[in-house]
């Protein structure tokens, strides 16, 4: 019962945390964000990951799918396997302003923490597309 009321009282409170007017950050910068993630790996003594372009291509051509669909969806990560890669994971978000916004949101949501914390991948790419009303972060891991 208590974890019933977990999960929805974190849901009511990750969705009226993020259905205010976004304030983006106008100078976003990617390799904090990677950065950002490897700090909170390290904390936990796990390797850091490494950025490869086609990753960060994958997420970036993700995000702006989802800013140009005005929509909150997972991408198919079928075309991350076909890079090669064998073990494959997505965070997604919608409306944090900043890099440490979204990677604090992602922290607090126990599926992507998971994916963050996981021994699973060595490879990241991170993704953002925002215009004056919504901006969608992409982060895909990998391992090959």
């Amino acid at each position: 019962m208590f974890k019933k009321l977990f999960v929805i009282l974190f849901c009511f409170i990750f969705i009226v945390g993020c259905s205010k007017p976004v304030n983006v950050k106008r100078n976003i910068d990617l390799n904090k964000l990677v950065e950002l993630h490897n700090k909170n790996r390290a904390g936990w003594n796990l390797k850091i990951l490494h950025e490869t372009k086609e990753l960060r291509d994958y997420a970036n051509k993700h995000a702006n799918w989802m800013l140009k669909n005005n929509k909150l969806k997972h991408s198919s990560m079928s075309g991350i396997s076909k890079l090669g890669y064998n073990n494959v994971g997505e965070n997604i978000a919608w409306n944090q302003g900043s890099e440490e916004e979204v990677i604090n949101a992602w922290l607090w949501s126990p599926g992507h923490r998971a994916n963050i914390l996981s021994k699973d991948y060595d490879s990241i790419g991170c993704g953002v597309a925002y215009d004056d009303n919504n901006i969608y972060w992409c982060v895909v891991f990998g391992k090959k």
